[in-house]
């Protein structure tokens, strides 16, 4: 569901991910510890090993607030104590180093959560929020969300397996339970939207007049082919996937994104992208068997972020789903780049509220974490808490500032990255609400 790769499937593991170590945690099988917990990780190298030394910081931060060691044990496994009572609401790294010998040592990074329900949230939103993106949305009201739509082939039975391990980046028919068809058809879909672009796409239905209840699938970052949603439709949906640069979807090849830094919101890549997403909402409503009533926005990374935003402006949008959401929570994402600027670790108490400034840079306009307020359906977010791309930071306060029913699943010990069990969860709770 939240795989947007055009690529073929592999099974190795996005970094930073270690084959070599593991970790748990005693009683919090998520990682996520509470008051009254006893705040302690187990570290599990599978190699011999001699002694461990621990450092715990902020979320993305590299300087340590505390540091440790730990003696190894007879099952060759580290018991850590955490001291994370002394310190505020959040995410933590822990960072070991492993003596293996005289000479050889390993080192791992995991991350827990401290009371993350409790997390300070610091937005910063430019006082004309609302009032710029109802004028981008009055210059996009302009442009008809007309498309050019035609079948370019049908997939049957293992032919949908074929092409999602070779070209989606998707093991086959992990989810059977959830499958409705076995005959999908794919189209090529074009249509106009902000800017004078035009946005390519795939869109697939299963076999059938439908009405089919709808997906609108939004991409991860960069700019490159986008796979066919095949797996979508075999759940029984329709689903639009958008190239939303807009390049064709399946290019030989595309060229590299230029992002630069201008003075003007209005001309920030993502104001050009968000807009493009919402048409790419409106035209869905339009295409062949779909249930305008019931539509839902989903992606991965960037696509997280994307489906969020379209949600916040599109208010007839029946549920999200969003996974590892990127761009979210900048003004902390600052915070800690200066943080490892300068060296330095932060204060105990985390991410300090600041008086806002005079004006705000042009990216705030774009902070996924101010459109969620507005969101009022149903999401379902996750967030890897091991990512270094979307950090389980900004995830978690995206997910606190949400408005309308709400649920998020921690991935420990995952990086930026495909969760097959996540995927699973996701197809059984949108089948609740857009397949009664």
């Amino acid at each position: 569901m939240t795989s947007n790769i055009a690529t073929a499937y592999v099974t190795q593991p996005s970094p930073p991910r270690s084959a070599d170590i593991t970790f748990f945690a005693p009683g919090r099988d998520d990682f996520q510890f509470l008051a009254g917990d006893k705040t302690q990780l187990v570290c599990v190298p599978y190699l011999r090993a001699l002694d461990l030394q621990w450092e715990l910081s902020h979320n993305l931060v590299k300087a340590p607030l505390r540091t440790g060691s730990a003696a190894v044990r007879y099952d060759n496994s580290f018991s850590i104590p955490l001291p994370l009572q002394e310190l505020a609401p959040g995410f933590y790294d822990v960072r070991v180093k492993i003596i293996l010998s005289a000479t050889e040592t390993l080192s791992a990074l995991t991350t827990v959560g401290w009371r993350v329900d409790e997390l300070a949230v610091h937005a910063q939103s430019p006082a004309d929020f609302d009032a710029f993106w109802a004028a981008g949305i009055a210059r996009l009201d302009t442009v008809k969300p007309v498309a050019t739509c035609t079948l370019e082939r049908t997939l049957r039975g293992s032919e949908i397996d074929a092409y999602n391990l070779s070209s989606a980046s998707i093991p086959g028919n992990y989810h059977p339970a959830g499958v409705r068809t076995d005959v999908v058809e794919i189209y090529r879909v074009s249509f106009p939207s902000a800017n004078g672009k035009t946005i390519h796409g795939w869109f697939t239905k299963p076999a059938g007049p439908g009405p089919f209840p709808a997906l609108l699938v939004l991409p991860g970052a960069g700019n490159a082919a986008r796979p066919a949603p095949v797996e979508h439709a075999r759940h029984g949906y329709a689903a639009l996937d958008i190239q939303v640069h807009g390049n064709p979807v399946d290019a030989a090849t595309y060229d590299r994104l230029v992002i630069a830094k201008p003075e003007r919101p209005e001309d920030v890549i993502q104001h050009g992208m968000y807009l493009h997403a919402l048409q790419a909402g409106r035209v869905l409503r339009t295409l062949p068997g779909v249930d305008a009533t019931r539509l839902a926005a989903l992606g991965g990374s960037q696509g997280g972020c994307l489906s969020v935003v379209v949600a916040a402006l599109d208010p007839g949008f029946k549920a999200v789903v969003a996974s590892i959401t990127y761009n979210a929570y900048l003004p902390w994402f600052d915070w800690s780049r200066q943080l490892n600027k300068t060296k330095k670790s932060g204060a105990d108490t985390g991410f300090p509220a600041a008086e806002s400034p005079a004006s705000l840079p042009p990216d705030r306009y774009f902070d996924v974490l101010n459109f969620a307020s507005r969101v009022r359906c149903p999401v379902l977010m996750n967030k890897a808490l091991i990512d270094p791309v979307s950090p389980p930071t900004g995830i978690q306060a995206v997910y606190l500032n949400l408005a309308g029913p709400k649920e998020i699943i921690a991935l420990p010990n995952i990086g930026h990255d495909w969760s097959p069990a996540f995927d699973r969860h996701a197809w059984e709770w949108l089948d609740r609400i857009l397949h009664p």
